[in-house]
């Protein structure tokens, strides 16, 4: 587990894309934390899903899950070695750590640096999640994000 500024962070380690079925089927990153955690991430685009089974060897039109007649910007991007190369270097971390409570809606941060300067983006968590996947960089959640989830399924 992580200290932080304000509040504990529990640290992923497992990230599982994958379709619920159902009609109409959901798409979700399940992300599993320390302590036995998990945060779901609900309705992310079956693009990002797909991406990050291709990147574990896993290709999801195999299983006629996710058809594979065209490419999305994020096939691009993952099989692209010069981009996973520049963004491996100034990725540091994601960290998820907002949740509005009117929308439903998580909200992460990236934290980018150069060595010398530090950028920090807030992102759709899935985009950000597919970003440390593809940059082997830790992904991070506040611990009461993850617990109070938890408690409401």
């Amino acid at each position: 587990m992580t200290k932080k500024e304000n509040g504990e962070y529990l640290r992923v380690v497992e990230v599982e894309a994958y379709v619920l079925p159902g009609n109409p089927s959901t798409p979700v990153i399940m992300l599993k934390l320390e302590e036995d955690k998990e945060l779901t991430l609900y309705y992310v685009p079956y693009e990002i899903v797909e991406a990050i089974n291709l990147m574990g060897g896993v290709d999801l039109s195999i299983k006629k899950i996710i058809g594979r007649d065209r490419e999305s910007i994020f096939d691009l991007l993952a099989s692209h070695e010069d981009i996973k190369n520049l963004l491996s270097q100034d990725l540091e971390k994601v960290v998820i750590d907002e949740l509005d409570i009117e929308t439903g809606l998580f909200t992460a941060k990236v934290f980018f640096t150069d060595g010398k300067n530090r950028v920090v983006r807030r992102m759709i968590p899935s985009h950000a999640v597919f970003l440390a996947v593809m940059s082997g960089k830790p992904i991070f959640v506040e611990k009461k994000l993850a617990e109070t989830q938890n408690y409401r399924a």
